[in-house]
């Protein structure tokens, strides 16, 4: 992976994705291709996902899983949802 690394990214979180785009792009671009995607597309997409990923890495929790959106501190307020009425 060749992205530039996002500001204040440590050295580890750096190695850390450069391993897993090592071990996981080539099985994204096989999947995309099964699904139709040409050459050119699956490794744009690949290339994307795995910079959202480096742009998300040092925001993982504990158990390493990425904070969900709502859960952000900068997150909007949330509105109440519509109610569901109960059948009669």
């Amino acid at each position: 992976m060749t992205a530039d690394p996002s500001p204040g990214q440590s050295a580890t979180h750096r190695e850390e994705l450069e391993e897993l785009y090592r071990q996981e792009a080539k099985m994204v671009i096989g999947l995309l291709l099964w699904l139709g995607a040409t050459w050119e597309l699956a490794e744009d997409v690949t290339q994307e996902a795995f910079l959202q990923a480096q742009r998300c890495w040092g925001k993982r929790d504990r158990r390493g899983a990425a904070p969900h959106p709502r859960d952000r501190e900068d997150a909007p307020a949330s509105r109440p949802g519509p109610t569901r009425q109960a059948a009669r």
